[in-house]
Formats: C-alpha cells, sequence, structure tokens
C-alpha cells in the first residue's frame, strides 16, 4: 500500500515518529504531504508552548517565594533557562507565527521546534533525577543560533514573497472592486508589512534590553556581596582597634600607678634625708 492510499490518522501517527526538520524537508514530496506536514508544525509549535508553560508552572510550584532562596536553590537555573525558551517563544509568535495564524504560511522552521524538545528533555529528566543540570548558555546556545537564523531567513526570504503573494492577490481582485478599493488594499498590505517590521525591531530591542538589565542585576548581586564582605572587615577591624585600645588604657593606667609610686618614694627619701641634718644642726 502506497503513503497516499494509508488513512489521514496513520499518516499523522507516522509523523509522529519523525523528526519537525524530516517532516519539514518532505513537504516536497506531494501536496497532500505538504497539507500534513504544515499541520503537524503548526501543531508542534502549540505543542512547544504547552509544554513549556507545564514545566513553568512545575517548577514554580517547587521554588520558593523568595527571590534569595530562589538564588540558591537546585531548579534556579532549571528556571532561567525556561525564562530565556519564553522570550525566544514570543520572538517567534511576533514573526512567523503572526503569519501562520494569518493562513499565509505554516511554521517552517521544524528544526527549531526539535532543539525546543531537546531542552525540554533535559529539563526533566535534570528534574526527574535530582541531578544538576548544566547552565544556560551552554544549553540554549544552539536554541539562540538555530532560532536566530531561522527569523532572519523568514524576514529575508519568505516575507517578500508574502508581500509579493499579497500583492498579486490584491491586484486580481482590481477586477471586482473600485480602484480607491484596490489602493486601500495595498496601502494594507504595506502598512502591515511596515508594522511587522516595526514589530520585530521592537522585540529585538526588547530582548537586548532585557540581557543587559539581566548582567546589570548580576553585578548589582556581586557587589552586594562585596559590599557585605567590606562591611564583616570593617567590624573585625573595629573591634581589633577597640581591643588595642584598651590594652593602652591599661597600660597607661599601670604607668601611671609606677610614677606616682616613684614620685612618692622619692619623697619619702628626701624628706628622710633632711630630717637628722636639722636635728644634727640644732645640737651644735
Amino acid at each position: 500500500m502506497k503513503f497516499d492510499e494509508l488513512p489521514l490518522d496513520v499518516k499523522r501517527l507516522i509523523l509522529r515518529y519523525m523528526t519537525y526538520d524530516e517532516t519539514a524537508r518532505l513537504r516536497q514530496v506531494s501536496k497532500e504531504f505538504n497539507v500534513i506536514g504544515q499541520q503537524h508544525l503548526n501543531a508542534g509549535f502549540k505543542q512547544v508552548t504547552k509544554r513549556h508553560s507545564a514545566l513553568v508552572h512545575r517548577i514554580k510550584s517547587i521554588l520558593p517565594r523568595r527571590e534569595s532562596e530562589r538564588r540558591n536553590h537546585a531548579l534556579s537555573r532549571h528556571n532561567e533557562i525556561l525564562t530565556a525558551v519564553e522570550t525566544r517563544i514570543s520572538l517567534l509568535n511576533m514573526t512567523i507565527m503572526k503569519h501562520v495564524t494569518a493562513n499565509q504560511c505554516c511554521f517552517i522552521a521544524g528544526k527549531v521546534l526539535d532543539e525546543f524538545n531537546t531542552v525540554f528533555d533535559q529539563i526533566e529528566c535534570s528534574i526527574n533525577s535530582s541531578r544538576p543540570i548544566a547552565r544556560s548558555h551552554e544549553i540554549l546556545t544552539e536554541l539562540r543560533d538555530i532560532s536566530s537564523m531561522a527569523m532572519e531567513h523568514f524576514d529575508e526570504h519568505i516575507v517578500p514573497l508574502l508581500k509579493k503573494k499579497l500583492l498579486t492577490e490584491s491586484s486580481k481582485l482590481k477586477r471586482n472592486i473600485d480602484i480607491s478599493s484596490l489602493t486601500e488594499v495595498k496601502s494594507f498590505s504595506e502598512n502591515y508589512f511596515d508594522h511587522h517590521e516595526h514589530l520585530v525591531r521592537w522585540s529585538t530591542t526588547v530582548a537586548a534590553l532585557r540581557a543587559k538589565v539581566n548582567s546589570f542585576t548580576s553585578i548589582c548581586q556581586q557587589n552586594k556581596v562585596q559590599v557585605k564582605l567590606q562591611r564583616e572587615q570593617i567590624r573585625r577591624l573595629e573591634s581589633t582597634v577597640r581591643q588595642q585600645q584598651d590594652q593602652i588604657n591599661t597600660l597607661l593606667e599601670k604607668l601611671n600607678s609606677k610614677q606616682l609610686e616613684s614620685s612618692l618614694g622619692k619623697r619619702s627619701c628626701t624628706e628622710s634625708d633632711k630630717g637628722p641634718q636639722k636635728k644634727r644642726w640644732k645640737i651644735a
């Protein structure tokens, strides 16, 4: 039996055993496979968002509420990774998925979905086995590179094609609508894509600002730790200075007492020497 002769449910079940990257590449096989592949890729992105929200809910239920306790918790790195993944998902929603919801195309980046799932598998394996996970930049390097390349490719190559397609469809409507309505459609399409480009730029600036804020917060935390250490050192030095001052005061008291004793001894000696001389002078 050929693949085209199989029922639709069986075809979808076969696609589940394939990676999303393979599904995206095999869309060129036939029109029917293209339709099934598009549905599978769009459903894959929705599944990624659901899996991400489930993991976030699971980790937040375990983490303490205080931020100071969260930093030292074993799942702090997991939380950082999931927040970084959330920014990637939001960027993809603003670039690719905006056109997907408008039924202009499908989610073409199958490799990005595979990388999302590998990151989620690592997080789940670390939580279940209670083993420490690697740092966020080590795990998310591949995801950031692939997703950024996918968004750049989409903006540079696919968005112009969608513009042409939309303009050709609007030109076909010329026969049935007036020239004024046609200009409105063109202006709408141009404004739509201009707004889309503005959103992409805004999202990139927001991501850069978030990275700067995270680096600034880490620097502030390090400075706070250094300030605490310096305060402890100052307290220790103050205590040592006080002890030394007390010792100096005791030594000064001892010196004063010795000086008093020596002065009293000298006076007594001089008085004893002067006394018998007077008596001898009187006898003479």
